[in-house]
């Protein structure tokens, strides 16, 4: 199928993350809990999370270039230790972290320098001590900034314990305690600036799915539908799952399979068939997640209707019951009721929930992936699946952040099949 891409125009504005997304009082509350003096953060969403700097990674424990290291004694000096060749990125994304430390990395030295701007060296309100303004190596710019902040004595926290052990072996007196759930009970709070970029990934996310469908023609295939999703995800400004954004792959036929695999199985999508959407990307390094059946064509069976419509007082019916402190047992359970409520039968049904901003978790797993509780200010991804062949199953993946006072759902399209 020849897919036209000659109307497609950039829709969207390059700008910088906000310059401070991490919630900083959390943050030192749970290292007093923890009984921690200091925090190093070596993962890569971590390092993002608290500096706003840094790339966008697609693997939670995927290890960054740029360490944060955070004393909860001088909690006004932090310090974000960066690669020679990403200082100048300083210039168009800020950082609310003013002592920054360039390390060298691989390449040679008189190569690295003319990365590093003549500013960064002499002196700016977000430059290096001279003592320590251009470090050997990684290993050494960590080193050097635990030392400055006195962690070289005390118990500090590691997301990624086995290297933060290696990086203390010279400090006799410190010691390296794990602190990866730690900051992901953290990140599971959001932010005013991450919500608002939550708010902006699910709607790049609705509109590009609205948009990719209306292309549909006969010979369409689910990956020409999985290439015209990706392109008005680029128009829009986000960054698509590369090559599979689609987390689902919805096979022909009587085969009922929840998860295949979306990047090798390809077939056509012919009228009538029910097509399940759960896409996955970024946008400012904050994930989206979700979508809904779409019927091919737009000619639903009566019967698809009925099921659709009870999967619908289903969505509804947990997103009335989520509020902080409610356990995913009582959230299935209220699901589970309304469709019973509905006259459709809920064997088969499959509900199930994780937490959502810079991964598909986001929440902290020492409280285990079972029956956890609902945080306050967390994001919370509902997953609906009725059971099926092509013509008859049906997915709804909904987001809502989570208070006190109820929930706000990101999507905002109506309660239709796609």
């Amino acid at each position: 199928m020849t897919i036209d891409f000659r109307n497609i125009r950039r829709e969207y504005t390059r700008t910088a993350a906000p310059m401070q997304l991490c919630n900083l009082e959390r943050l030192f509350a749970q290292l007093d809990v923890a009984k921690l003096d200091g925090l190093v953060a070596m993962f890569a969403a971590n390092q993002y999370y608290l500096s706003s700097f840094g790339r966008h990674h697609s693997i939670p424990e995927e290890m960054g270039m740029f360490p944060v290291i955070i004393s909860r004694h001088q909690p006004d000096h932090p310090i974000l230790c960066m690669a020679d060749v990403d200082v100048r990125r300083l210039a168009t994304q800020p950082t609310w972290i003013k002592d920054v430390r360039p390390y060298a990395t691989v390449l040679p030295h008189d190569v690295a320098g003319r990365f590093v701007p003549d500013s960064v060296l002499s002196g700016t309100d977000w430059s290096a001590p001279e003592s320590t303004a251009y470090c050997s190596n990684l290993a050494a710019a960590v080193q050097g900034a635990i030392r400055d902040l006195g962690l070289h004595s005390g118990k500090i926290g590691f997301d990624n314990l086995a290297l933060g052990q290696t990086l203390i072996a010279g400090f006799p007196g410190a010691a390296a305690l794990p602190a990866d759930n730690l900051l992901r009970s953290v990140r599971s709070s959001k932010t005013e600036p991450e919500l608002a970029l939550l708010r902006r990934a699910t709607w790049i996310n609705q509109t590009a799915l609205e948009r990719a469908i209306r292309q549909w023609a006969p010979g369409f295939t689910w990956h020409d539908m999985m290439l015209a999703y990706q392109v008005q995800i680029l128009a829009l400004g986000g960054a698509p799952n590369l090559p599979d954004s689609f987390a689902i792959a919805s096979a022909p036929g009587s085969d009922s399979t929840f998860h295949a695999d979306p990047e090798v199985l390809d077939h056509e999508l012919t009228e009538g068939m029910a097509i399940m959407f759960d896409a996955h990307g970024k946008y400012n390094g904050y994930c989206w997640d979700g979508g809904k059946t779409w019927i091919v064509g737009g000619q639903p069976r009566q019967e698809i209707k009925h099921t659709w419509a009870a999967t619908i007082a289903a969505s509804d019916a947990i997103n009335h019951a989520l509020r902080p402190g409610r356990k995913i047992s009582e959230l299935v359970d209220a699901g589970r009721r309304a469709y019973r409520q509905s006259g459709v039968s809920d064997n088969g049904v499959l509900i199930y929930f994780h937490g959502l901003g810079l991964d598909h978790i986001d929440q902290d797993l020492s409280l285990g992936t079972g029956d956890w509780t609902v945080q306050n200010d967390q994001m919370i991804s509902t997953h609906i699946h009725f059971p099926g062949d092509a013509g008859q199953r049906l997915f709804l993946e909904d987001i809502a952040f989570v208070r006190n006072d109820g929930v706000e759902r990101l999507f905002t399209w109506n309660e239709q099949l796609l």
